[in-house]
């Protein structure tokens, strides 16, 4: 397929599928006419279902918040998972209040093989924890 073809299905823009090509990321060769054609992997597996979540704590960290989010779609592309939402929040990083996070979470179109990076487990673990708190605050009340 090509290149521009390519980076739709992987959810990147073009340039971002262009700079893999260039690094060697890619099967993917050129033609005479200069298109460049990424080889289909022959694979059975189903791609994972994944949802992107970034966060910043401050309205002027917007430009910080776009370039996570697009890290993450570059990482989730390379590793050929589908991403099926993104998700982003501004939320200070003084408390654990995460609600678009937590309704993330409970969204049940994701489906099956959510992943998340290791490092950013024990965050997830303490907004979890807040969350239940909270609501087991509320049923004491």
């Amino acid at each position: 397929m090509r290149l521009s073809q390519y980076a739709t299905k992987m959810g990147v823009s073009y340039r971002t599928a262009f700079r893999w090509w260039k690094a060697g990321k890619l099967d993917a060769y050129q033609l005479d006419t200069g298109t460049i054609i990424v080889r289909e992997p022959v694979s059975t597996q189903v791609p994972a279902n994944v949802a992107l979540y970034a966060r910043v704590s401050s309205a002027d960290q917007n430009e910080d918040l776009e370039r996570q989010m697009q890290r993450l779609k570059d990482y989730a592309a390379a590793k050929g998972y589908r991403v099926t939402r993104t998700v982003s929040e501004l939320a200070s990083g003084l408390n654990d209040s995460r609600p678009k996070f937590l309704k993330l979470l409970t969204d049940a179109s994701i489906g099956y093989g959510r992943r998340t990076s290791k490092r950013r487990a024990e965050k997830i673990k303490r907004c979890v924890e807040h969350a239940m708190q909270e609501d087991l605050m509320q049923e004491d009340q």
